[in-house]
């Protein structure tokens, strides 16, 4: 079927049900810098209704648009949980069980306790240091065996912690403010050592994905959910206005389980909102994507660190004041 094509707020869309990508601004031209920030802007009337007074969408930036909505701990090629997942894959089966474990179900447990064992080494490591950390307790590695638990589902704020000080979870970090997003897509301390086609910019509601509770998979359930931070502050999160999502199942997390086992990798976004619109009518979009072709990416910083989004502004220290005024040398 043809994807159809339709007119909102002056911008083009390119209907894709719960996920639509978009290219073009309304004269049906590729996004250029200017045009691409025009549209991202939190007074475009595009983000708003009449009756709202807050808005409903949450962003995120990507280098590469093709990338997936997929948290650092679940991809496999996460080149920092890499060395501590050699380790866990030594240990033995879950304690005692009555029946051997399929190797694709060891596989689940081996990442499952990587992420778990990641979460307890950065918090005892804090704690030993006297910063004011969430307690845990023993992980797999000093148990000697995987455990047949999904811990860091219990572990909403050791995860937010983690999260802002660069450990991967399964969480993922989005913005209320659309320019920021922007900036985290394309700022160059953030960049992998390639180039993409092209860059993007995902918008979240927050609102249509709450009314969605959960989707069906199999005989379980995968929820998405938005999280804000409660008792833990970075002292960065302020000025970024940051908050994240995840995805949870059912008890002991068997939705996800269910996915890996299948698919033999962990689910992504926007697996989750393909299923919601398999399964339900979506009469609006969930989630846009925001693409522009990469040689508009030099204008878009520059115009960026004129509206005062730099990395100085949003990491604000001398060292970030430094870097910020290096990289205005090569606009």
């Amino acid at each position: 079927m043809p994807n159809k094509v339709q007119h909102t707020n002056r911008l083009r869309v390119i209907r894709m049900d719960a996920i639509k990508v978009i290219e073009k601004d309304s004269d049906g031209k590729l996004f250029t810098a200017e045009s691409f920030l025009n549209a991202l802007r939190a007074s475009n009337p595009f983000w708003w209704n009449e009756k709202e007074t807050t808005s409903e969408w949450i962003y995120r930036g990507q280098w590469d648009s093709k990338w997936k909505l997929l948290p650092a701990a679940w991809r496999e090629d996460n080149s920092k949980l890499k060395p501590l997942k050699e380790k866990i894959s030594k240990l033995k089966s879950p304690e005692s069980p009555s029946v051997p474990i399929p190797e694709k179900e060891l596989d689940f447990y081996k990442s499952i306790n990587t992420e778990y064992q990641a979460l307890i080494d950065f918090c005892k490591l804090a704690e030993d240091l006297g910063f004011q950390v969430p307690l845990v307790s023993d992980g797999p590695l000093k148990n000697g065996f995987l455990i047949n638990s999904d811990g860091p589902a219990n572990m909403q704020q050791h995860t937010f912690l983690a999260q802002h000080h660069g450990i991967p979870t399964r969480f993922i970090d989005w913005t209320k403010k659309p320019l920021i997003a922007t900036y985290f897509a394309v700022g160059r301390e953030f960049r992998p050592a390639y180039d993409p086609e092209s860059i993007a910019v995902c918008a979240l509601n927050i609102e249509r994905l709450k009314k969605v509770h959960g989707v069906k998979y199999n005989d379980s359930y995968l929820r998405p959910n938005v999280l804000k931070e409660s008792n833990f502050k970075s002292e960065y999160i302020h000025s970024q206005q940051g908050l994240f999502t995840n995805i949870n199942s059912d008890s002991n997390s068997k939705g996800l389980k269910e996915f890996f086992l299948a698919e033999h990798r962990f689910p992504s976004l926007e697996d989750v909102l393909n299923l919601i619109t398999e399964e339900k009518k979506i009469d609006k979009p969930i989630l846009y994507k925001f693409v522009l072709p990469l040689k508009e990416v030099s204008q878009l910083l520059l115009l960026l660190d004129r509206e005062n989004i730099s990395q100085a502004h949003l990491m604000p220290n001398l060292d970030k004041v430094s870097e910020t005024v290096i990289s205005r040398w090569k606009y």
